[in-house]
């Protein structure tokens, strides 16, 4: 049996909230980790499109890294901000700036949409259906 590095057995491990936690605040800011949403629910989501370990959730997010800080970096109009402010209740929001930045599922999501396009925006859409 041929000798496996540590390096790819701890990435060929099946998800699990921790490993997503981890592998997400890897490569953003730690401004990223707010709220208290469900990542299970999110590891639901992902295995429908393949993404079932940490290399392949993090070979994704970095793919994207550069256009989710992009859209980040976007400035809001003044309305959209004082929406979000009364939605999110200031988590995740600078209002001086007019700037909001992803938590952990929205970066999860965001990189899946861009990665995968139709197909994840459909599983999202009928999802959010069901609840």
């Amino acid at each position: 049996m041929p000798h496996r590095h540590a390096r790819s057995r701890a990435e060929n491990v099946r998800l699990t909230p921790r490993i997503v936690r981890k592998t997400v605040l890897s490569l953003f800011r730690r401004r990223n980790d707010y709220g208290s949403e469900d990542l299970a629910e999110l590891l639901a989501q992902l295995e429908p499109l393949g993404v079932t370990t940490a290399k392949q959730l993090r070979l994704i997010m970095k793919r994207h890294r550069r256009s989710l800080r992009q859209d980040e970096k976007r400035r809001m109009s003044n309305a959209e901000t004082r929406w979000l402010a009364g939605e999110m209740q200031g988590l995740g929001l600078d209002t001086h700036a007019n700037k909001s930045w992803f938590g952990i599922t929205g970066l999860v999501r965001q990189a899946m949409e861009l990665e995968f396009a139709d197909k994840a925006a459909a599983q999202w859409t009928i999802t959010e259906i069901a609840d």
